[in-house]
């Protein structure tokens, strides 16, 4: 319970991490983008208006304001009104608020225009600059009907009295047209308005909101007051959408630009990602609560059967002894009989004995129900015909149904006593039997409690039979015997064969005990041995002759310092059953006990060797956390895998340009190294989760040890006796020759590590066969031949609590920083993958061994070595369609590839692909992740591409192998692999090995 609480909160917790750093990484490129967004209409708003304030600046230098309709104020209108596209007209108020002159017209109509709100403005208050009137239609000239934001500036007479106005007329169309470029998404906004809160211009355009005026919005109540410049998200007031905005005071000017996005656009790809991560982590989550709960319900079935059986058991002990205490053969075939009700639940029961020689039965007792009452006083024998007749006959047993009973040749219903006799509903019976083989009588038992009598039934009644039998048998022979007895010395020598046909129907008895499946042996009250059956002897590695009328405690000392004492006494003293399991150091076994106390005042006690059974349980909860842990860590190492592709690829970029000598230079070396490191790290979470592609080979083990003995010897140092053993003649292993190498010096390090002071490292190679009985104890090894490499060392050992985690991933013994803990893992996720099998062998104080089992070749053609060099990579002009649905990555990889002169096309989802594909049929290479969104993988993209386009080369990449292009750990026939994360030279190589692919 507890292995599946942990196992389902992490992947709770690791898909809740994942999600919120994806969301975050969603809402940080957003945040980003609408900066940006903004700086781009911060400057184009700066850049017009000071062009606008500059004309109107040079206007009011260049005429006479004592003459403002003289042709020269014109000629100035006019060619500032040419220079500055964006405005529909330049114009001038006089100081009565008359038009004076236009850049459109010369000599205008006389229009009073005294009673706009710039004029007013500027009149009243000299100390006003630059004034932005809030936008509104035109009333006359070009600008008449249309949207314009008015601009003005005051004209003052040498004297410094008011002269007039300088206004340009710039129209709205032209920031809309601009701001209808930048806005990004369907609900994305961008706008300018005045720090009064007035709204200029928006995109997209609505004419219900330009002139407004929106103070209580959080832009304008709480951003602007504390900061000219920032981010916010909030619901517009305008229109209720939740957006991310970036805003700002646009420099030297009252206005202030922004831009939004939508955050349901944004976040609508991250939520169907949520979506289906949810769904699979449910999946995950609901697949170990099925299995466990199956396991639990076995479990469950094979306790309730255990306890029946041992129920079985208890009382054919207790029957055993009272048959044995019977005085005469009527006590004991009452017994008998009411002892077999009892064992088989059912409504009546008879024992009866033969008259010979016609197996007519004299019917000695009769055990019914209250269910047949009513026949209790009936009293007569069967004539020895029939049914009964047959098994008297064969000394067999005989089980039947209703049916069967009615339809036998035998069945005779029961003759003249058929009105008298009670009835039977289906039957079961069993011979009663002389030690050499002649029929003494039946048990039968009618019309059980519930269901049909069983083959169970049946045995149990054939041990019941069996002691029965021997008892009647001594009862007869003492009843004969003192018959027969004459004199004294008769009756001594009868009391002899008495005695001594006791002692017969005791071993009789113990004969019973000791073939039963379980150990078993009886204490008295003083604790002594009464009885042990062979297999306690076999379990307890003592003979019965050795243990009986001995202390229990005394011969078993340190069992008094267990829950076994405390167990034995509460039966002995409470008059209780207990049942419990425990660990007994001495025989190195774990034991299932049952003890039952004793009318006399001691117990018997039930035990089975369940070592085996505890060891497989824990390996199944050890691998089932592996398992999930294993997922997880590979889910994690695909996402990382993304993210260290763009981080080693443009800092490697970014190096190429760099003086080596710079500070610079060392930071960003130090980001790629980072990176390295751990790109590492993700590998060995991928080896630990078997999801790494392998490239087995038959390999030539001893000579690959043999290799790597001059680099383990630089490594260790001299203060380590380094000893290698290697069997000659051992068959080739099937494994990834380089991983193999990895999981060595893996170990060896390792072993290192464990003796800080020197000491002895031993590498040994063997060829082993692993039999059925080492599969019982291991189960998830397969039986076969192996190539066995062990590596030891006499360091400190494990204890087994340690021993028991040692192949997890992350747990180490060493000190902070010092290690990784996924040396083992590692090893371990390789030998899985690899049909293999590992295992660890350690004591505290007795050094370690780690042992590797890999399949044998069996006559596979031995690994030639390949050579590795650079080479030279070709730049190429072929067409490229990049499938990737990680933005980062594929925008890194179209600018690497880009940069090598290809010609590159980026896609995001496998259908965009496919009928982009169908479009346009030109292309020399699939370069695709396995791993996509949209409903396909990356091999269902490919298979559906190559059956359209038979020539199309196709490269994978990926940062975590699926089994759609791995198969057994082995990469596909045919499959070309480009491993997440790699550099712009790994990319190129690949790219081009792809596409010059002949096969």
């Amino acid at each position: 319970m507890i292995a599946n609480i942990v196992a389902i909160l992490a992947i709770v917790v690791v898909i809740a991490l994942q999600l919120r750093t994806d969301r975050e990484r969603i809402v940080a490129d957003a945040t980003s983008d609408v900066a940006n967004l903004r700086d781009a209409m911060s400057e184009h708003a700066r850049q017009t208006l000071a062009a606008v304030d500059l004309a109107l600046r040079g206007i009011g230098e260049d005429i006479d304001t004592a003459d403002l309709g003289r042709e020269a104020t014109d000629r100035a209108l006019a060619m500032r009104q040419a220079m500055f596209a964006p405005s529909f007209a330049i114009f001038i108020l006089d100081q009565e608020g008359r038009l004076a002159g236009t850049s459109r017209t010369p000599s205008p109509d006389v229009v009073d225009l005294s009673a706009e709100q710039m004029f007013i403005a500027h009149r009243d208050d000299p100390s006003i600059g630059l004034f932005i009137e809030p936008p509104r239609k035109g009333k006359v000239g070009y600008a008449k009907d249309r949207w314009i934001i008015t601009i003005s500036r005051r004209l003052n007479h040498p004297d410094g009295g008011f002269a007039g106005i300088v206004a340009a007329a710039m129209s709205l169309a032209y920031l809309n047209e601009f701001y209808d470029a930048l806005r990004r998404g369907r609900d994305g906004v961008v706008g300018i308005s005045k720090d009064d809160g007035t709204v200029m211009t928006r995109s997209p355009f609505n004419e219900d909101y330009v002139g407004r005026v929106l103070m209580d919005t959080k832009l304008h109540r709480e951003m602007l007051p504390a900061a000219d410049r920032g981010v916010f998200r909030a619901d517009f007031v305008t229109d209720g959408v939740d957006r991310i905005v970036a805003y700002g005071r646009v420099p030297d000017f009252p206005v202030v630009v922004y831009a939004g996005v939508s955050a349901s656009e944004r976040l609508a790809g991250w939520r169907q990602r949520a979506l289906v991560d949810s769904g699979i982590g449910l999946l995950a989550i609901l697949s170990i609560g099925g299995f466990s709960a199956f396991l639990a319900r076995r479990l469950d079935e094979r306790q309730r059967e255990q306890e029946r059986r041992v129920g079985h058991l208890r009382k054919l002990t207790e029957i055993s002894t009272a048959l044995l205490e019977s005085p005469d053969v009527a006590t004991a075939l009452q017994r008998a009989t009411e002892m077999a009700r009892d064992l088989v639940p059912c409504h009546q029961a008879l024992a009866s004995l033969t008259v010979h020689p016609s197996m007519a039965q004299a019917i000695q007792t009769v055990s019914l129900s209250d269910k047949y009452s009513a026949w209790r006083d009936y009293d007569e024998s069967p004539d020895g015909s029939g049914v009964y007749r047959q098994v008297c006959e064969t000394n067999r047993p005989m089980r039947l149904t209703q049916a069967e009973l009615e339809a036998h040749a035998g069945w005779t219903g029961f003759g003249e006593a058929k009105d008298r006799h009670p009835p039977m509903r289906g039957w079961l019976a069993v011979p009663l039997t002389t030690e050499d083989g002649k029929n003494l009588g039946l048990i039968q038992l009618s019309d059980r409690a519930s269901g049909e009598f069983t083959a169970e039934d049946e045995a149990l009644m054939l041990e019941l039979a069996h002691v029965a039998s021997v008892v009647i048998q001594r009862l007869k022979m003492a009843d004969d015997l003192r018959g027969a007895v004459a004199s004294a010395e008769q009756f001594r020598a009868s009391a002899e064969a008495a005695r001594a046909s006791e002692a017969i129907a005791r071993n009789e008895i113990e004969k019973v005990l000791t073939s039963i499946g379980d150990a078993v042996y009886a204490l008295d009250s003083d604790w002594r041995f009464t009885f042990l059956n062979s297999q306690a002897e076999e379990f307890l590695e003592r003979t019965a002759e050795d243990l009986i009328g001995r202390n229990v405690w005394e011969e078993f000392p340190e069992a008094a310092e267990t829950v076994v004492y405390e167990q034995y006494r509460k039966v002995r003293d409470e008059n209780v059953d207990v049942e419990f399991q425990f660990y007994y150091p001495p025989l190195k076994r774990w034991f299932k006990v049952r003890a039952f106390p004793q009318e006399a005042g001691g117990l018997t006690v039930y035990f089975q060797d369940v070592s085996n059974w505890v060891v497989q349980e824990e390996q199944l909860r050890q691998s089932q956390k592996m398992e999930a842990v294993g997922q997880l860590t590979g889910g994690v190492a695909h996402d990382f895998n993304n993210l260290l592709t763009v981080i080693l690829g443009n800092a490697e970029a970014v190096l190429a340009g760099m003086d080596k000598a710079s500070v610079d230079y060392r930071l960003v070396s130090m980001i790629d190294k980072a990176a390295e490191r751990a790109s590492d790290l993700t590998q060995r979470l991928l080896a630990f989760s078997r999801r790494q592609p392998l490239d087995p080979k038959a390999v030539d083990v001893n000579k690959l040890v043999g290799e790597l003995e001059p680099l383990l010897r630089r490594t260790l140092g001299e203060q380590y006796d380094i000893r290698f053993t290697c069997q000659d003649g051992i068959d080739r292993a099937v494994v990834d020759a380089g991983q193999l190498q990895n999981a060595i010096i893996n170990l060896a390090v390792n072993a290192r590590d464990a003796m800080p002071e020197g000491g002895r490292l031993s590498v040994e190679t063997a060829e082993v066969e692993i039999e059925a009985d080492y599969v019982e104890t291991h189960i998830y090894a397969e039986p076969g031949r192996y190539v066995m490499i062990a590596v030891g060392d006499n360091g400190g050992g494990m204890s087994p609590e340690v021993r028991s985690h040692a192949f997890e991933p992350f747990f180490t013994t060493k000190r902070a920083g010092a290690g990784t803990g996924l040396g083992l893992s590692m090893v371990y996720g390789f030998i899985k993958q690899s049909n293999g099998h590992v295992n660890i062998y350690s004591e505290l104080g007795e050094g370690t061994i780690v042992k590797l089992y890999l399949p044998c070749a069996q006559g596979q053609a031995v690994a030639e070595g390949e050579a590795n060099g650079a080479g030279t990579v070709s730049q190429g002009t072929e067409r490229i369609l990049v499938v990737e649905d990680d933005v980062l990555v594929r925008e890194f990889t179209t600018l690497a590839l880009t940069s090598l002169g290809y010609d590159v096309t980026a896609v995001a989802d496998g259908p965009a692909a496919l009928a982009m594909l169908e479009a346009d049929g030109e292309f020399d290479l699939l370069l695709c992740d396995v791993i996509l969104g949209g409903g396909m993988n990356g091999r269902q993209v490919a298979e559906a591409a190559q059956a359209a386009l038979p020539d199309l080369r196709v490269l994978y990449m990926s940062g975590y192998t699926e089994n759609v292009i791995v198969h057994h750990g082995r990469l596909k026939e045919g499959v070309r692999l480009l491993l997440k994360p790699f550099r712009r030279a790994d990319l190129a190589t690949k790219v081009r090995e792809a596409i010059d692919d002949e096969a």
